[in-house]
Parts: C-alpha cells; sequence; structure tokens
C-alpha cells in the first residue's frame, strides 16, 4: 500500500463495486455511493481488536452523517430544509444544524471578502447551468442578477430567524460538501474508525496512519493532459481540495461556461483551470478552493499569503505557480 495514490480532480479512487463494501484481504473496507451530485467514497482500515462488522458499521455511520446534510442542504430536493427557506415568503426558523450549516456560510463570506457568496444561484440560473441549457445573459439581465446577489441579503431576524430578500435564493453547494464531510469525520471516530480516507467527487480527507506506516500520497490532476500535476504526501489529517473548470461547465455555442462567478462582474470566473487548497478542516478546503478561483489571480495570491493557505493555482494560460506556504506541501510541481 505504500504507493498507493489518489488522484484529486477527478473521481479518484478506482471504484470496484458501487454502493457495496469492498474489502482486500487485511486491506481496508471501502464503499461508494451516488450522493450530493457525485460519487462518494469512504475507506477504512479495520482495527485489529474489532469485532466482525464493526468497519463496515463505522462506514455507515460516515454515510449516514452525510446523508442528513444531503437532506438538509440539497437545493433541488424539495423536501430539504434549504428548498423550504428558498420558498418561505416570510421569516423562517432553521432548525440547530441547518443554522450552524448557515453560520459557516456567513462566516465564509465574511472571510472570502464576498468571494464565495451562496446566493450567486441567480447567476447559476441566468447561465443555464441548473437546466444545463448554456446561455448567455444580456448586460442588463446581469444587472437585475446582481442585484439580488450579496450574503446580506440572508438576513437574521432576533436570533432566530431567518429571511430571504426579495429575489434572492442560496445554493449550500459550494460549501454542504465541506461541511458533509466534517459531519462524517465525526461519525467515523465516534464509531471507533482511527484510519480512514474520505473522497467527496474529488474533495479529500485523510486520517490515521495506514498499516504499513506510509504516508499518505495524492496526486492533483492535471486538466492539460495526462499525468498529475503535482504531488501531496502528509503523514497528518489534511484536507485537499480542488476547483476547476473543467468538470461542471455548459456550453453556449462554443463558450465554455464554467459554474464559479466573479462577484463584480456576473461573469464566469476565467483566470483559472484549477485552483487546489491544503487545510486544517475540509470545510475550510473546499471554501477557499472556491473564492481563490474566483478572485482576480493578485488578489488571489494576497488571500492565500495572508490566510496562510498552501494553494497551488493553475491559470487559464501560463505556468503553475504556488501560494508562499505552498512548496511545503506540493511536490513535484508541473509547469
Amino acid at each position: 500500500m505504500g504507493s498507493w495514490v489518489v488522484f484529486l480532480g477527478a473521481v479518484g479512487i478506482v471504484l470496484w463495486s458501487l454502493a457495496k463494501p469492498h474489502a482486500a484481504s487485511e486491506g481496508p473496507l471501502v464503499e461508494t455511493r451516488l450522493m450530493m451530485d457525485t460519487l462518494v467514497s469512504l475507506k477504512v482500515w479495520p482495527r485489529p481488536a474489532w469485532p466482525g462488522g464493526a468497519a463496515a458499521g463505522a462506514i455507515q455511520a460516515g454515510f449516514q452523517a452525510m446523508e442528513r446534510v444531503e437532506r438538509m442542504a440539497s437545493y433541488h430536493r424539495p423536501d430539504s430544509d434549504l428548498s423550504a427557506l428558498n420558498r418561505s415568503p416570510g421569516p423562517f426558523s432553521p432548525g440547530p444544524e441547518f443554522r450552524r450549516l448557515l453560520e459557516r456560510a456567513d462566516a465564509a463570506a465574511r472571510m472570502t471578502g464576498g468571494f464565495f457568496d451562496p446566493t450567486f444561484s441567480v447567476l447559476q440560473r441566468a447561465w443555464g447551468f441548473y437546466d444545463q441549457k448554456g446561455r448567455i445573459p444580456g448586460p442588463d439581465e446581469l444587472r437585475a442578477c446582481l442585484a439580488r446577489v450579496g450574503w446580506t441579503r440572508l438576513v437574521t431576524l432576533d436570533g432566530t430567524r431567518v429571511a430571504l430578500a426579495s429575489g434572492t435564493v442560496l445554493d449550500l453547494g459550494g460549501i454542504a460538501g465541506g461541511f458533509a464531510i466534517e459531519e462524517a469525520i465525526a461519525a467515523l471516530r465516534r464509531a471507533g474508525a482511527d484510519t480512514f480516507f474520505i473522497d467527496d467527487g474529488g474533495d479529500l480527507w485523510m486520517e490515521g496512519r495506514k498499516p504499513d506506516g506510509a504516508p499518505w500520497r495524492v496526486a492533483v490532476r492535471d486538466p492539460r493532459g495526462e499525468g498529475p500535476l503535482a504531488l501531496v504526501e502528509s503523514a497528518m489529517p489534511i484536507a485537499i481540495s480542488t476547483s476547476g473548470d473543467y468538470e461542471r461547465f455548459v456550453m453556449a455555442g462554443d463558450r465554455r461556461i464554467n459554474h464559479i462567478f466573479d462577484p463584480r462582474s456576473g461573469e464566469p470566473a476565467t483566470a483559472f483551470r484549477s485552483v487546489t487548497v491544503v487545510a486544517s478542516s475540509p470545510l475550510l478546503a473546499d471554501i477557499w478552493s472556491t473564492a481563490l478561483f474566483a478572485m482576480p489571480p493578485e488578489e488571489a495570491r494576497q488571500a492565500a499569503d495572508r490566510e496562510h493557505l498552501p494553494a497551488l493555482f493553475l491559470p487559464a494560460s501560463g505556468p503553475t505557480w504556488l501560494s508562499a506556504a505552498g512548496p511545503a506541501w506540493f511536490l513535484q510541481v508541473r509547469p
């Protein structure tokens, strides 16, 4: 297992089975499910003293935690808490867990200067993401959309209720994945797992030491061609997240439109092909890979250095580059 490598930026783990546990002799138990609009894999190494079925039980607990987040935060499920908030004509009372997610989204919008903002859903609709029919909105339509964008349009009332300004809609897809991984981590730990790997459509968390003592080794995908763009190696728990223009996009004629937007113009962000962030939590990695991708290059560099984020940037043109903290984490970087 010492040479085991996962590719980040695509569905990373080779999938031997779907929605069925799989374990090699003296190896980890793996299960993969289709959820949250992607393939999610949980890999757990059984502890020596565990009774039979304990690893499978831990995996089940991890998936149940992620399913609770999906039921709460899905934009597309009509029965989710998020859909109920988006439909609400007035004040809405979120449950404790949903309130916690909204609070994390609020903190994310503030610390990124608004470059991470779940109210961008009106822009995604205008550019044709929800019906997968790419289109290019005109200047007047973009101005109307931008008038409905901005995290301050979610108003907190009397400490218990929230309300959306007229015409504003939330899509928490940019943060729900990281939140779901954090919930799965807590569930796996409660179930007794101490060595495991989570892959939520390319957003990763790795924890513990594999039985052979080898460090975790992750290859960052190069969307321009074959082979990895860089390697990340770690013996400690870390999260890795990539935002890119090569997996979630629509076409409008010959124009490729990615799903992350510049909040100032309402146009899709075009400075980068991918941004990969290493962080101490899945939520931070998820938030910052999205926010840095949305920023102009110089602002992205300044933000990454200010926050001491190890980040790997692949520009739309030109060579790759690293944040100041990047060289300690990203190895064998291709230009």
